[in-house]
């Protein structure tokens, strides 16, 4: 792992986004207990660095990730704080205004749609460049996404009969 050899503005976007989202998570309420909130975290760290690992990385080459294609440090900020914090906000309002049926569809499409909007703009910061992938892949991508991290929050309500 070694760091980008220009400082740009992606690597600024990129602290502003985690300074951004550790406040506004710091902010709310907190719903989950710890260990939910490690399941969260560690659920969407690792989906996000295996999926960018096989998808970014040889044989496919979909898209790039940050100024070089190694693995650098800014990768690992955004893996660490970014997917994880991003994840758990999903959960988070997800909890709050308790979707069912419909409801939780709507939901995973407008949270789909809303991180594809927030990856087009990060895409203005060069922190994403799309070789193969488009953003209807992911589009797709995110509601997987999505769809797992909501099995996974009905699995631990059911766990801890919350």
């Amino acid at each position: 792992m070694r760091f980008s050899e220009i400082f740009d503005r992606n690597e600024y976007f990129i602290i502003a986004v985690c300074i951004f989202l550790i406040i506004l998570t710091l902010c709310l309420k907190r719903k989950f207990p710890y260990s939910q909130i490690f399941i969260i975290f560690t659920l969407n760290f690792f989906l996000a660095a295996s999926l960018d690992h096989i998808l970014a990385g040889p044989p496919y080459d979909l898209y790039d990730i940050m100024d070089i294609p190694d693995f650098e440090v800014f990768d690992f900020i955004i893996y660490l704080f970014i997917y994880p914090l991003s994840g758990y906000l999903f959960m988070y309002f997800f909890d709050t205004w308790h979707h069912k049926g419909l409801q939780a569809v709507y939901y995973l499409l407008s949270a789909s749609i809303l991180t594809l909007g927030l990856e087009w703009f990060s895409n203005q910061f060069h922190i994403f460049v799309h070789n193969e992938w488009t953003y209807f892949h992911s589009f797709i991508t995110y509601f997987l996404i999505y769809c797992l991290n909501v099995c996974v929050y009905f699995w631990m309500k059911r766990l801890y009969r919350v």
